[in-house]
């Protein structure tokens, strides 16, 4: 059975978790071990699963409870493990969209504020961004 990855981008507006994406992943066992250590070796991950975190958006957790007992390995990077995520990309790039050709972070995340993920680069009253996630089978 496959297993699939359930990825909610958030940002800290003005102090709260908001709700800003939805990125519809591909089923990828590299990307889903590298951030979770899910369907391959855990100690390759950038973090084992931390389960939801306290403060998620209100439209992250009502997804999450729709899941159930479906959902497990709840996780989150937050904007500096992301940024591991992206090193980690840009090295290995297993990645391939339909055409063959190698994706960027971005074809697979989408874009946030504009194509970059650096935190300098956002508007003034977002402050911090993190990926909330879990998986099914």
């Amino acid at each position: 059975m496959g297993c699939d990855i359930h990825v909610h981008t958030e940002i800290k507006l003005d102090g709260v978790w908001e709700h800003y994406s939805q990125p519809d992943i591909r089923r990828s066992y590299a990307l889903f071990e590298i951030m979770a250590g899910v369907r391959g070796e855990d100690e390759s991950a950038i973090s084992s699963p931390k389960g939801l975190p306290v403060d998620p958006s209100k439209v992250t957790a009502f997804e999450c409870e729709m899941f159930g007992d479906d959902g497990h390995s709840h996780s989150w990077l937050s904007s500096e493990e992301i940024g591991e995520l992206y090193a980690w990309w840009e090295k290995e790039q297993p990645f391939k969209d339909r055409t063959g050709e190698y994706s960027g972070i971005e074809q697979q995340f989408g874009y946030l504020f504009g194509n970059t993920w650096k935190k300098d680069n956002m508007p003034e009253r977002v402050t911090d961004f993190r990926f909330v996630f879990w998986f099914d089978n």
